[in-house]
């Protein structure tokens, strides 16, 4: 199969989507409302409006000359290796742009979904074979990975390896548990605090490039954050939500934690990366050498680094990765290309 007709095959894909989530809105009967209603069915912490997010970030990605530059700098495969995915499942469509790899480097892909992100992920393969049947043979949804020649997979460090031990004896690509971190500085506008609400609060926080830790200048106003963070205050309409915050307060009062609550969000002073949902941990630094260290000693557990320098993410921007932004740093395409 042509690398170009699967190319060709996705970037209808886009085009369908795109479609669709412009008429999502005026025809709640639509196809694709159904399916958003159906993930949300499945599993809530997939709400409609989260998985519409993810699915308009694919629409726009899955344009032809992107796809095109995307592959242009790796060999596509002569002889197809068949690939196993271990999809993840807390945020929607974590697991596509694995797909998308292996379909485009010329491998054949044999899907393990997780249970959390099992409605969307089908149905858009439908429409893919639809578009371009021959790739009826490129995909397999399996419930284990038995035959293979490579293994991708995410999940949590424990699994990571449990994962490294089972599939030791085949070329593997795995991630663990990651988070993300934000730096602000004294010339971090409002502006730029509310769009770092973004990436703190989409997905509920769920996912590894959500932010979990904070980095403030001595002196800065906590009631600054509050107040750009004050456009998700909505969430805490959300159940499972509540219940994690409701239950993370009431931990942290009973460990006498200094907690600065605004109805939705805790604020936690801590040095601790990772923090629960409903929580954002934040600390206090007098220079930037010592969030440098820090950054050095967690550098397997830091997937994304936002602020206003040239080598950092900017604000609002986590959830909107380009198709060359890989997981971990890891070059997916790279990984297919030597197998």
């Amino acid at each position: 199969m042509k690398q170009t007709h699967i190319i060709q095959a996705f970037t209808q894909l886009g085009q369908y989507l795109q479609q669709q989530l412009e008429n999502a809105t005026s025809q709640p009967t639509s196809d694709l409302q159904v399916i958003l209603q159906q993930a949300q069915q499945k599993n809530p912490w997939f709400t409609t409006e989260n998985t519409h997010f993810a699915l308009q970030q694919w629409a726009q990605l899955l344009q032809q000359d992107k796809l095109q530059d995307f592959v242009s700098k790796y060999n596509y495969a002569t002889e197809p290796k068949k690939v196993g995915i271990i999809m993840a499942g807390n945020i929607p469509l974590v697991g596509w742009h694995d797909l998308l790899c292996v379909l485009l480097s010329g491998h054949i892909a044999y899907i393990k979904l997780s249970s959390s992100d099992n409605v969307i992920i089908p149905r858009l393969c439908e429409k893919l074979i639809q578009i371009e049947p021959q790739l009826e043979q490129r995909m397999q949804f399996v419930p284990q990975i038995k035959d293979y020649d490579a293994v991708i997979g995410t999940g949590s460090s424990n699994t990571e390896r449990t994962l490294r031990e089972y599939f030791s004896h085949v070329p593997l690509l795995l991630r663990g548990s990651r988070t993300s971190v934000a730096i602000i500085t004294d010339d971090t506008t409002d502006a730029e605090l509310q769009q770092l609400g973004d990436d703190v609060m989409r997905y509920f926080g769920l996912g590894c490039r959500n932010i979990t830790q904070l980095f403030l200048p001595e002196n800065f106003h906590l009631d600054r954050l509050f107040a750009a963070f004050y456009p998700w205050k909505d969430i805490a309409t959300h159940f499972k939500y509540t219940n994690n915050y409701d239950y993370n307060r009431a931990i942290g009062l009973m460990n006498h934690e200094n907690l600065y609550d605004n109805g939705f969000l805790l604020l936690r002073e801590s040095q601790a990366l990772f923090s629960p949902v409903g929580v954002l941990n934040y600390a206090y630094y007098k220079d930037t050498e010592q969030i440098h260290q820090f950054l050095a000693e967690h550098a397997n557990s830091v997937q994304c680094v936002v602020g206003d320098q040239q080598d950092q993410i900017a604000f609002g921007s986590t959830q909107t990765p380009d198709l060359q932004q890989f997981a971990d740093g890891i070059d997916t395409m790279q990984f297919l290309e030597n197998l």
